[in-house]
C-alpha cells in the first residue's frame, strides 16, 4: 500500500513498491523461522494460539495460529495481526475493521474467507482461512528465473478464478440486501494466493472502498499500487468495478509476457507510463499468443473504463473462450513444481504445530454477567477456566441446601440432580393439593360446611363463646375428605335436596296375540311382531 500526493507525484507514507518484501504473502526466508515452532510457545489471545510470524508489511504481520475450542477442536488458521504502535492509531485500527467487516460479507470459493475480529486489549487480530499455497508473485518471480513464462492455459486459469472472486465481491450485499459497491483498489500478483489444491484466491482488502466504510481516503491521496492503478483513479476520478477490472488486466499482460508492464526508476516514470497507456499486446513480446487471448488483454487495458469489460465475470467469459483453460489439477502441479520446496517445509512447520497445540490450554474467556444460561453450563470447569459469573455461582451452590447444590449438579451427577429435583417438585405438588384440601380452623361466627354444596351457618355469640378452643383434628393423606368434629360441632341440617320431576309411570302395552309370532303386509311379506320378541 501506499499513498501518493497527486501534486508532487511523491510517495509520502506507508511504503514504496522498491520494498516487495512487504507485498508477499509468504515472504523469503519464512520457512526458516519455523524450524522449531514448539521451541517458543504462542501468544495465547482469546481463543486462538498464535504462532511464528509468515509475513509481515508496513501496517499489520500475518502468523500461524490455531483456533482452539472444547472437545478437543482445533484448526490452523492465518492471523493478521495489527502492529502494537498503530493500534494505538485510530486511521489504522478503523481501516483494519473496515477490511474485516468487507471481507467477512464476500463468501466465493476464490476470495480467502475471514472468520473473526479479535479486540483484546492492545491487541487487534483479524482470524483468515489458512491456504497452503504461494503468492502469484513469488510463482511468476520463479517461473520467470527459469526462463519460461507462465503458460498461457495456467495464467488463463488462474486470472479467471481471480475475476471470479472479484465478481463476487463487486457483487456483495448488506444484511438488509442493500449492494455494498466494493472496489478492491489493490488487485495485484501480490494479492493473490494461489493455493496448492490449485486454486486462485484474492486476499487483502485492506484499501477496498465499499458503501458504509467508515475510514475514507484522505483528499490528495492515493492507496495502492501505481502500476496497477487505472489511469481514471490516478487524473482522481470516481472509481467503480472496472478499475478493478483494469488492474487484474495488467496482472494478466505480466503473467504472459514476464515482465512489468509499466516499468520505471521512480514513481512519476510508472504515473507518465500508466496515463499514456498501452498499445503492444501480449503477442508482440510472446510468440505463438492466441489472436482472441490478445483482444482480452486490451480491452480490458483500455484507457476509458467504458471501453472495458463492465464486469469482471464478463472479462472472465470472455477469457475462459479466448484461450484452453487449465484445469486445477494442472494449475496443482505448477504451483507445486515451482514452490515444492517452500510448500513442504511449511506443511512440516504446520504438522509441527498440529502436533504441540493440543497441550496448549484455552485462554479464560469472560462472560457478561447477564450471561446466567451460559454461566450456568461453566459450573463443571475447573477454576481457572470459569468465569466470574461462573465462580460465583459455584459458591453459592457450595453454601446451598442440599436441592439447590443437586440442582446445580455439586457433588452428585447431572442426571441424578434432574431426578431429585423433579422428586421434589412432585412432592411439593402433593403437599399443595393436601393443604387445599385440609379445612383450617374456622373464623369467628363461620363453621365450616362438610361439602362444597352446603350452606354456611352463623352461630350465636353465645355458642361461639362456650365453644371450646380445639386444634384441627389430624388429617390421612390416603383420605382427602375433611374430617368433621362431632364433639364441639353442633348438629347442622341437612342440605336440602335438588328438585326432581316426578317419573312418569310406565304406559301399558297393548294385548297383542303371539300365536302365531309374525303377519303377512298385503304384498305377501312375512313379518315377525315386535311384541313377540
Amino acid at each position: 500500500m501506499m499513498f501518493v500526493d497527486l501534486g508532487s507525484v511523491k510517495a509520502v507514507a506507508c511504503l514504496s513498491e522498491a520494498a516487495p518484501v512487504w507485498y508477499d504473502w509468504f515472504v523469503p526466508g519464512a520457512s526458516t523461522a519455523f524450524s522449531s515452532p514448539s521451541a517458543q510457545l504462542p501468544i495465547l489471545v482469546g481463543r486462538y494460539a498464535i504462532y511464528r510470524r509468515i509475513a509481515t508489511g508496513g501496517m499489520a504481520a500475518v502468523h500461524l495460529g490455531r483456533l482452539t475450542g472444547h472437545a478437543g477442536f482445533a484448526r490452523t488458521v492465518a492471523i493478521k495481526r495489527l502492529h502494537a504502535h498503530l493500534a494505538q492509531d485510530q486511521e489504522f485500527v478503523v481501516m483494519f475493521m473496515d477490511e474485516a467487516r468487507i471481507a467477512a460479507r464476500i463468501q466465493h470459493p476464490n476470495v480467502v474467507s475471514t472468520t473473526d475480529v479479535v479486540s483484546t486489549g492492545d491487541e487487534l487480530l483479524l482470524v483468515m482461512d489458512y491456504v497452503h499455497g504461494e503468492s502469484l508473485s513469488r510463482l511468476v518471480r520463479a517461473s520467470v528465473q527459469r526462463g519460461t513464462p507462465v503458460p498461457p492455459p495456467i495464467a488463463g486459469a488462474i486470472l479467471s478464478g481471480v475475476l471470479r472472486g472479484l465478481h463476487s465481491a463487486h457483487e456483495a450485499r448488506d444484511e438488509l440486501g442493500r449492494p455494498l459497491q466494493i472496489v478492491h483498489r489493490d488487485v495485484s500478483p501480490q494479492n493473490v494466493l494461489v493455493g496448492a489444491d490449485g486454486i486462485p484466491r484474492v486476499l487483502d482488502f485492506g484499501v477496498a472502498s465499499a458503501i458504509g466504510r467508515m475510514q475514507s481516503t484522505r483528499s490528495g491521496s492515493l492507496k495502492g499500487k501505481l502500476a496497477y492503478m487505472s489511469p481514471e483513479r490516478l487524473r482522481g476520478e470516481p472509481a467503480d468495478r472496472r478499475a478493478d477490472v483494469y488492474a487484474a488486466a495488467v496482472v494478466l499482460w505480466e503473467m504472459l509476457v514476464g515482465k512489468r508492464l509499466f516499468p520505471g526508476e521512480d514513481d512519476a516514470q510508472v504515473l507518465a507510463r500508466v496515463l499514456k497507456g498501452c498499445d503492444e499486446p501480449p503477442s508482440a513480446r510472446v510468440a505463438g499468443m492466441p489472436s482472441l487471448l490478445d483482444a482480452v488483454v486490451m480491452r480490458g487495458l483500455a484507457n476509458e473504463p467504458s471501453k472495458r469489460f463492465q464486469t469482471a465475470e464478463e472479462m472472465a467469459i470472455a477469457l475462459e473462450m479466448g484461450v484452453t483453460i487449465g484445469s486445477p489439477s494442472d494449475v496443482s502441479a505448477w504451483v507445486r513444481d515451482l514452490a515444492r520446496e517452500q510448500l513442504d517445509e511449511r506443511a512440516s512447520a504446520v504438522a509441527e504445530i498440529e502436533s504441540h497445540s493440543g497441550s496448549i490450554p484455552s485462554a479464560p474467556e469472560v462472560l457478561p454477567d447477564s450471561d446466567l444460561q451460559t454461566a450456568v453450563s461453566d459450573v463443571h470447569s475447573t477454576p481457572s477456566k470459569s468465569s466470574p459469573i461462573s465462580q460465583r455461582l459455584r459458591a453459592a451452590a457450595r453454601a446451598a441446601p442440599p436441592l439447590l447444590s443437586t440442582a446445580l449438579g455439586v457433588g452428585i451427577p447431572a442426571r441424578r440432580a434432574l431426578v431429585a429435583v423433579g422428586v421434589a417438585i412432585a412432592l411439593g405438588i402433593v403437599v399443595a393439593i393436601v393443604l387445599a384440601l385440609r379445612p383450617g380452623p374456622a373464623p369467628a361466627g363461620v363453621t365450616a360446611a362438610p361439602s362444597s354444596s352446603a350452606p354456611v351457618v352463623m352461630e350465636s355469640a353465645a355458642a361461639i363463646e362456650s365453644a371450646p378452643s380445639e386444634s384441627p383434628p389430624t388429617v390421612d393423606i390416603q383420605d382427602l375428605s375433611p374430617v368433621a368434629d362431632t364433639a364441639s360441632a353442633p348438629p347442622r341440617p341437612a342440605p336440602p335436596q335438588p328438585f326432581a320431576p316426578a317419573t312418569p309411570p310406565p304406559r301399558p302395552r297393548p294385548h297383542v296375540s303371539c300365536d302365531p309370532p309374525y303377519f303377512y303386509d298385503s304384498a305377501g311379506v312375512k313379518h315377525y311382531k315386535r311384541e313377540c320378541n
